[in-house]
């Protein structure tokens, strides 16, 4: 605010449990106890620029087991996504290379079970974990 942004771009996503996995939840009213993360989507908007972060974070200060091996997925095709952006890189293959490292990820721990990274990902099965790709 100090600089400038004085309006949310959007209402802020605050979710727990359950909720922190539906895409745009919007209730933002359920209570975090029993719960292990906190997601929060928020952003301002600034000179007609809506700015859009995402973040995880553990109630505890710490990730269970399950919750880092998820994380840890996600930090991994963040930062593969981002060493492969430079001039001529298409969208559709780094939105691929993300949906192969998920793949390969839900695969190792055992969520998904049945096909090898490529028939996941022709059958179109990992947007069931990632619908919104990223971004276009």
């Amino acid at each position: 605010m100090a600089l400038g942004a004085r309006n949310q771009a959007y209402h802020s996503i605050v979710a727990s449990g359950r909720s922190g996995s539906t895409l745009h939840y919007v209730h933002n009213n359920q209570p975090t106890s029993n719960k292990h993360t906190i997601l929060l989507d928020a952003g301002c908007e600034y000179d007609c620029y809506a700015s859009d972060i995402t973040r995880v974070i553990p109630i505890s200060g710490t990730f269970n087991k399950e919750c880092k091996e998820i994380y840890d997925i996600v930090l991994k095709m963040q930062k593969d996504a981002l060493a492969m952006m430079k001039p001529g890189v298409l969208w559709d293959d780094v939105h691929k290379l993300v949906h192969h490292i998920m793949i390969q990820g839900l695969l190792d721990l055992g969520v998904l079970q049945n096909g090898t990274v490529e028939e996941i990902w022709n059958n179109k099965t990992s947007a069931a974990f990632l619908p919104h790709g990223l971004g276009k």
